[in-house]
């Protein structure tokens, strides 16, 4: 079972100037997976049946970033499951 959420964040301490894959399964109206802070980047989906999105991205010199899932604005839930970071 996926987690709803409107917006869903958590920020993770990473090894600094290094690349990672974010990946995971969202459900919802335009439903976004992305990271800022130390690294921006994302991806989104339009589709509203479940989906996989995968973000590669690089950390900065502090190796800090926030996760986050959300959907789009007054579009309804999102859901999200098995997000992994490799």
């Amino acid at each position: 079972m996926g987690r709803e959420a409107t917006w869903s964040a958590q920020t993770l301490a990473l090894k600094p100037d290094t690349s990672y894959t974010l990946s995971g399964w969202v459900q919802g109206p335009y439903a976004y997976l992305g990271v800022s802070g130390g690294a921006t980047a994302g991806t989104w989906t339009s589709s509203s049946s479940w989906a996989k999105l995968t973000v590669p991205f690089t950390t900065g010199a502090s190796g800090t970033v926030r996760v986050y899932v959300h959907g789009w604005y007054g579009q309804g839930a999102v859901y999200a499951d098995d997000l992994t970071l490799s």
